[in-house]
């Protein structure tokens, strides 16, 4: 019993170790679920290269043109904010 009481207490300070970041979370892939769309598709209705379009997708993109933003946006006919959303997370320090 004194194994698990240890195991909690340990558990609960990694827990109270954690803080929350910042980070940006992209909605393409919902976007294109609802306009029910391949990234072929976008690709070619809005010229961007399928790699970019992936990267989006996949949110592991490390930087995105204005023009590339602007092209989705035109497409989806929607806002950025609509596109990327900034959240917090639990991260560890």
């Amino acid at each position: 019993m004194a194994c698990v009481k240890a195991f909690i207490h340990l558990e609960c300070i990694l827990c109270a170790q954690q803080e929350l970041v910042e980070v940006i979370r992209c909605h393409l892939s919902k976007l294109m679920g609802e306009h029910k769309m391949k990234v072929i598709d976008v690709a070619r209705k809005t010229g961007l290269h399928r790699n970019t379009i992936t990267l989006l997708y996949n949110e592991t993109a490390q930087r995105v043109d204005l023009d590339t933003m602007e092209r989705l946006c035109k497409l989806f006919k929607c806002e950025v904010g609509d596109l990327f959303e900034l959240v917090e997370v639990e991260g560890e320090e």
